[in-house]
């Protein structure tokens, strides 16, 4: 397992790496990302992470809060590199619930887009690193 980046545990992203003109003037969408954040962004980010030293590894868990700027998405795209995700879970009927997740195809520049499937109203996620 490789150092977590705050950046690619906070960075959301959107499966297209097409830039129209008009995107350049807004400033929630990141070029240099896979980011849609026109349409998701995280409210809060709760790490619990444990170090290993020997290992030069973070293991543990980022819980993001989200806010759905376009109702209709149903994917959160995360941003990563070199990262092993265990698995994903939203908060829903009171308690954690396993969701599906893939790995897009990686890019040496913009990293690996982790595609979270969220289900209906869901608006909290737990990634396990």
């Amino acid at each position: 397992m490789r150092v977590i980046s705050l950046a690619a545990l906070c960075a959301l992203a959107g499966p297209a790496l097409a830039v129209e003109p008009a995107m350049l003037n807004d400033s929630r969408v990141d070029v240099l990302s896979f980011a849609n954040s026109a349409e998701v962004v995280v409210k809060d980010l709760h790490l619990d992470l444990d170090v290993d030293f020997a290992r030069k590894a973070l293991e543990g868990t980022a819980d993001l809060t989200l806010e759905r700027l376009n109702t209709t998405v149903k994917d959160l795209v995360l941003d990563t590199r070199e990262l092993s995700i265990k698995e994903v879970e939203c908060w829903c009927d009171g308690r954690w619930k396993r969701i599906t997740f893939d790995l897009g195809q990686a890019d040496k520049v913009l990293g690996t887009p982790l595609f979270v499937h969220l289900p209906d109203g869901v608006n909290k996620v737990r990634v396990h690193y």
